[in-house]
């Protein structure tokens, strides 16, 4: 923790360099392009690897940040109105299954997901 009470995010290598290939790709989700100073291009988890998901290639998109945000506050929701946004997670192998009567988000290389 820094002197500002913020936590610092550890980098790992894979993330560090998923990070530098997703970083010249615009958003998926609205099209904005990469070299925005306002709202620029990130490197975004499909699932929080804070929720002990994997950092791997098949878990991260290019987002801006405000797409970034959106999807973070309800993933479903979210890929419900976006839809080429769900078509390219779908490419990827991603899927919407119903597990104990609601809808989840779910990858063949995961044991399970959120």
């Amino acid at each position: 923790m820094n002197s500002g009470g913020a936590f610092w995010k550890t980098v790992r290598a894979e993330d560090a360099l998923l990070r530098s290939f997703w970083k010249n790709f615009p958003c998926w989700s609205c099209g904005q392009p990469p070299g925005n100073d306002f709202n620029p291009v990130d490197y975004s988890h499909v699932l929080t690897i804070g929720a002990g998901r994997p950092d791997a290639w098949f878990n991260g998109t290019p987002q801006c940040r405000r797409c970034h945000t959106a999807f973070e506050n309800n993933r479903l929701e979210f890929i419900d109105a976006h839809p080429k946004f769900w078509n390219r997670l779908r490419l990827m192998g991603w899927k919407i299954e119903i597990f104990v009567g609601k809808r989840r988000l779910w990858h063949p290389y995961l044991e399970g997901a959120q």
